[in-house]
């Protein structure tokens, strides 16, 4: 089992619960079982609130397990944790690399966007998305994804398991 501090623990959760006061604003994480580093999804907002529609998300690292500063992803990171964003009429639809299988909407809830998703078999707020994986000889093998979210309707925590 993956183990965090509790203070990294509330730190998560202080920064996907939804609020937004400045742009970027920032949408889940993905944590590995690596190191601590993070990749941060953030949606881009104009000062109206509204989702730039030319960038509407970055990714970024966020080096917890070296400096703490943020680093762009590179090639093969991109590869592992990237992702593409489509405009559907008002609706953005967002695919991550991980979880390709499984559509993001991103949605205005307020005065912050969310994203959401299906996270067992319930329409949810994703805050987490945990990968867990075992070095290879050359690429590292994915042995499952850990889903973690909010249920829209009624606020129940929400998970899932996913072995490819």
């Amino acid at each position: 089992m993956h183990k965090i501090s509790m203070m990294t623990f509330l730190i998560i959760l202080l920064l996907s619960s939804g609020v937004c006061a400045v742009t970027p604003c920032q949408l889940f994480v993905i944590e590995r079982s690596k190191n601590a580093n993070l990749v941060i999804y953030e949606a881009q907002l104009d000062d109206a609130g509204t989702i730039l529609p030319t960038t509407p998300v970055v990714a970024y690292w966020k080096l917890n397990a070296t400096t703490g500063g943020k680093e762009a992803l590179g090639m093969l990171d991109k590869k592992a944790y990237g992702f593409s964003v489509n405009k559907e009429g008002d609706i953005y639809r967002m695919v991550l690399a991980p979880v390709k299988k499984r559509p993001i909407l991103l949605v205005n809830d307020g005065n912050t966007v969310r994203a959401q998703m299906v996270i067992g078999e319930q329409q949810s707020w994703l805050s987490k998305v945990y990968v867990k994986a075992k070095e290879g000889a050359f690429l590292p093998t994915v042995q499952y994804f850990e889903l973690f979210g909010t249920a829209v309707a009624g606020g129940q925590t929400t998970y899932e398991k996913i072995v490819p």
